[in-house]
């Protein structure tokens, strides 16, 4: 399968030193990404299981920590207090956790954009929006990537939600989850059928992985090396400098491992609204 990233012209480095950026949800031009509408955390029933089980435990830790024992009360009744209360809050558990959804939104949220790093590409190497929104006005380029690659099939087993590719998804509704019954394509995976001209692919690594980072705190950029059999070809843009492509390709070309890389210019259609792609040579 053909993938592709459009970059601006200041990233040719790109294929010099293979480091590629995985960006934090925080830094997309989609405010509506990782962010689903909470529904609900759980459901009646969950809740009310679990302010049982809480009901019925121990809570001499609690007593410790408090105090109480200093002023007359002993463990046995705070153990039973303790119950009592727990059990008293069924009535109204669906009433608090409703009020908890945005902060627990928000908190999701801030934890995944510390954590998660997501490379975006897509299956057109040829589209006019995304070629002015993400290659500087056509001034930029694309690079190709081999989907094969190994770097982008390291999944440690059927359950890892990272370190593979996966199709984005995209829906006229915002989905809508419980907490405790909802799945990863739902929060990482899904977008607003605004965006389905994109033809988006996704892989997400942890940020912690990073083999370098630049900056710190928000700023920081995280960035992964790329084996060399990953990138197969690279696409100038019809507004790309001529002189800058040529010499972009004779240098590129003499690098170790980019014998075969494959190069290509964008030209504009001289009868329609659409870009030709065509094969160049260093």
């Amino acid at each position: 399968m053909r993938l592709f990233k459009y970059f601006s012209a200041d990233r040719l480095g790109v294929l010099v030193n293979r480091m590629i950026r995985f960006s934090p949800p925080a830094v997309f031009n989609d405010p509506f990404e990782f962010l689903p509408s909470i529904k609900t955390i759980a459901t009646s029933s969950e809740l009310l299981e679990k302010l049982r089980e809480a009901a019925s435990k121990d809570h001499t830790e609690l007593y410790e920590q408090t105090g109480l024992a200093r002023i007359g009360f002993t463990k046995e009744y705070f153990n039973r207090y303790m119950s009592r209360f727990l059990l008293s809050a069924e009535p109204f558990a669906m009433q608090v956790v409703g009020a908890m959804i945005p902060q627990t939104q928000k908190m999701i949220f801030d934890s995944m954009n510390s954590r998660i790093g997501v490379l975006c590409l897509s299956e057109k190497n040829d589209d006019l929006l995304m070629w002015a929104h993400y290659a500087d006005c056509h001034k930029g380029f694309v690079i190709e990537f081999d989907s094969e690659c190994d770097f982008f099939n390291r999944t440690l087993g059927p359950k890892d939600s990272f370190r593979h590719l996966r199709k984005v998804d995209y829906s006229q509704k915002r989905p809508a989850v419980m907490l405790t019954q909802t799945n990863d394509q739902e929060i990482f995976l899904t977008k607003s059928d605004h965006w389905a001209y994109e033809a988006e692919w996704r892989m997400m690594l942890p940020l912690e992985d990073a083999d370098k980072i630049l900056g710190d705190g928000d700023g920081a950029v995280h960035l992964f090396e790329l084996p060399l059999d990953a990138i197969k070809s690279v696409t100038f843009g019809a507004k790309f400098s001529e002189e800058v492509a040529k010499y972009t390709m004779s240098e590129v070309s003499k690098l170790e491992g980019y014998e075969a890389l494959e190069f290509y210019k964008a030209r504009i259609h001289p009868t329609d609204y659409e870009l030709i792609v065509e094969s160049v040579f260093p």
